[in-house]
């Protein structure tokens, strides 16, 4: 009958075994459990055992699951300075926290961010928020994005200073209901402080531009001396006619009129140019009125026309005019003239007095005038 021998191999230094009276050898199984003194040397443990001083890599696709009430991982950076070494990401109250930790562990010193479920970013701490891609990128993002339409769907970005001063940044959908600040499928910059809104190019030589309608150049650029370039035209006060543009007046025989019984009746090919422009309250009006006819009685020493647009004159002021009377001298010199409150200009001679005579096709007025509106 066959024995089981035991014996020390020196060569692979492990205990092995004989069941067959010697005639071959295995390697002896040892059971871990009576191991009860010593340690184990790391190159003797398996690959799938987490060490502490080596890197570690994980294969599996399972997760890594760390369950408790307050879940916690720390981290130290030993060569740091005293009370700069911890760092800790918990959750808590169900928020996702970083925050920092003496070295004690035993006090917090500052909590950096807090990110709820519902995808709520906090960085509460007084610093400069840095969002940087890597060396190279062509791109970097800050997205807040809302992918559900609807009347109260808004992607926002608060900077929320003090309770009087917050600003924030707004994106609506196309489905958010608008009002006057609020466009849909728009972005408005607001601000409930104080101090408005600032918008800054620090650098000395720092433009401000602005793009609109998918453009590649800038509708509007401040150049760093203040000046306002546009690209486009410039309107103002509601009005339609961009600043600078002239308007052409219409003939409406209702607006010529004199200052006494008599009709000045221009028709509308008499309109040589009956033009205006408006600069905020300022407007400018010039006229070419040719083969203008008077008839009736008394002669005027007035005729008139009514101010284009429905305006009235805020101050009088007197222009330049040149007048041709075909039965009393021809070409002299006259006047424009605006008054006060009223919403006519007033064409005469030089003197004021003297009438114009009362002719068929023989008036000629040219001039121009430039006077404050009401």
């Amino acid at each position: 009958m066959a024995s089981q021998w035991i014996r020390w191999n020196n060569t692979t230094h492990i205990f092995e075994y004989s069941t067959d009276n010697g005639t071959s050898f295995a390697p002896l199984p040892l059971n871990a459990s009576i191991l009860t003194e010593g340690s184990i040397p790391d190159n003797r443990l398996s690959s799938n055992v987490v060490l502490e001083d080596v890197a570690n890599v994980f294969t599996s696709q399972a997760p890594i699951s760390i369950n408790h009430n307050n879940p916690i991982i720390k981290f130290r950076e030993l060569d740091a300075a005293v009370d700069q070494k911890s760092w800790q990401i918990s959750i808590d109250n169900s928020l996702f926290r970083v925050l920092t930790v003496n070295d004690a562990d035993n006090a917090f010193l500052a909590t950096l961010l807090t990110l709820d479920r519902f995808g709520a970013l906090n960085l509460t701490q007084n610093a400069d928020h840095i969002i940087g891609g890597s060396a190279g990128a062509s791109v970097n993002r800050v997205r807040i994005r809302n992918t559900v339409s609807g009347v109260d769907r808004i992607a926002s970005l608060f900077f929320d200073t003090d309770v009087p001063a917050l600003a924030s940044l707004h994106g609506f959908t196309s489905g958010y209901a608008s009002n006057v600040w609020n466009i849909a499928a728009g972005l408005t910059i607001s601000c409930g402080g104080i101090g408005g809104v600032n918008i800054a190019a620090a650098s000395g030589s720092g433009a401000l531009r602005i793009y609109t309608g998918g453009a590649t150049t800038p509708r509007l650029t401040i150049n760093p001396a203040g000046d306002s370039i546009f690209s486009g035209t410039l309107t103002e006060r509601g009005r339609a006619t961009p600043v600078g543009d002239w308007i052409n007046v219409p003939f409406t025989a209702a607006d010529y009129t004199t200052n006494t019984t008599a009709v000045w009746a221009p028709d509308a090919g008499d309109l040589r140019t009956f033009r205006y422009n408006l600069i905020g309250k300022t407007m400018t009006i010039v006229f070419s009125f040719v083969t203008t006819s008077i008839t009736g009685t008394p002669a005027p020493s007035q005729i008139r026309f009514k101010i284009p647009g429905g305006y009235t004159v805020a101050y009088q002021t007197t222009g330049f005019a040149q007048v041709y009377d075909a039965a009393s001298g021809g070409w002299q010199i006259g006047c424009a003239t605006a008054n006060q409150g009223a919403n006519y200009i007033i064409l005469a001679k030089i003197n004021l007095t003297t009438t114009f005579t009362v002719v068929a096709d023989g008036i000629y007025v040219y001039g121009e005038i430039t006077f404050e509106v009401a």
